[in-house]
């Protein structure tokens, strides 16, 4: 373990950790990822190898911090580092997570082109929670990594497998892999009159501009019964919901 002091936020290893927050294509020609706040950086302690942990108060005893980088900083630098007004006292970085291939998993969720990183984030919290196996993202989507994504996926992000794809590489990963898809769809089929066969997808669909023509050829609609006074859900409680009723058997 190494431990620097840092108190100016001009230092070159403030600004890479901030770049790794900010910049997207920075991220990943890194290969790192910022964790941010107490709870994120314990309760993945465990599973993560960190190779930088700032802190603003004492060392964590509770993290193994023999091959880690230290830095002990400011609050003010903290702030500068995460991106929140009012941060905690820790903040890690990991290795990005390898994407993985998702050959022979009963249930997926395939994400496409959604925008918003706490949607995000709450599908893939909400996919480990309901035991779906694998996530696949199509390219245009908001990246995982994002630090609005992280927080809202609480910790998912490093322990469901995700990969990318285009529409065509999905298409042809469905068809050999026998996988029946469905999408959620304002006009699809009652979610509760349905029945499920494995190996199964859920495609959820962008926010605003909703199912795609490729998924809809492709999968089998379902929708929500809702009240007539509403007019519609939330794509990650829509989600959440379907996902729940998918895998509850």
């Amino acid at each position: 373990m190494q431990i620097k002091e840092i108190k100016s936020s001009d230092n070159h290893l403030i600004k890479h950790l901030t770049k790794i927050r900010k910049d997207r294509k920075y991220r990943y020609d890194e290969g790192k990822v910022l964790l941010v706040g107490n709870k994120m950086v314990y309760e993945n302690a465990p599973f993560l190898s960190y190779s930088i942990v700032i802190t603003t108060k004492d060392l964590p005893t509770q993290i193994d911090l023999t091959s880690s980088l230290v830095i002990r900083t400011t609050t003010a630098i903290m702030k500068k580092i995460t991106g929140l007004e009012s941060p905690e006292e820790l903040a890690a970085v990991a290795p990005m997570p390898s994407f993985k291939s998702l050959e022979g998993f009963s249930s997926l969720l395939i994400i496409d082109e959604i925008q918003d990183p706490g949607n995000l984030g709450t599908l893939f919290r909400t996919a480990l929670a309901f035991g779906f196996k694998g996530i696949i993202l199509t390219k245009n989507t908001c990246d995982p990594f994002n630090e609005k994504a992280l927080r809202a996926a609480k910790g998912a992000t490093f322990h469901v497998p995700f990969t990318w794809m285009d529409i065509e590489e999905i298409t042809a990963f469905i068809e050999k892999n026998e996988i029946t898809p469905y999408v959620a769809h304002m006009k699809g089929q009652n979610i509760n009159e349905a029945s499920f066969k494995k190996p199964f997808a859920l495609i959820m669909s962008n926010e605003g501009q909703g199912i795609q023509e490729w998924s809809q050829k492709l999968a089998i609609p379902l929708s929500i019964p809702l009240n007539q006074k509403s007019e519609s859900l939330n794509v990650a409680i829509a989600g959440s919901i379907i996902m729940f009723i998918m895998t509850r058997e």
